[in-house]
């Protein structure tokens, strides 16, 4: 008996020590798959951080191009309300003037402001 009793005792210590090597393994396995995801997920990440980060490049370009025109319409539009300035200060100085005012005052015949109208 002690002989099985040592067969027995050797079998249940080799069955103990593959349970240990099967749950060791389990949880390599499950980690390695755990890794795996994390390192997919990382790649996801990546990727869209780099996209990310060329959208904004482009987003910031487009802006500069955008503030560009705008400050070259605000300097046009100044230019342009000062000339309109200008051409209201010489207008006002021509209506002041007496030959201007006199034909101003004329009344245009009707023959000619058909002819004016037509042409």
């Amino acid at each position: 008996m002690t002989v099985v009793r040592k067969i027995l005792l050797g079998g249940l210590g080799l069955a103990l020590i593959a349970g240990g090597y099967w749950l060791l393994i389990s949880k390599v396995m499950e980690q390695s798959a755990a890794i795996g995801e994390l390192e997919q997920a990382k790649t996801q990440v990546e990727r869209t951080l780099r996209t990310s980060i060329r959208e904004t490049e482009q987003a910031r370009r487009e802006l500069e191009l955008w503030r560009g025109l705008y400050s070259q319409l605000q300097d046009i539009t100044t230019e342009i309300n000062q000339q309109r300035e200008e051409q209201q200060a010489l207008l006002s100085k021509l209506r002041e003037e007496k030959d201007v005012q006199v034909y101003l005052e004329c009344p245009m015949p009707d023959d000619l402001y058909q002819w004016v109208r037509q042409n």
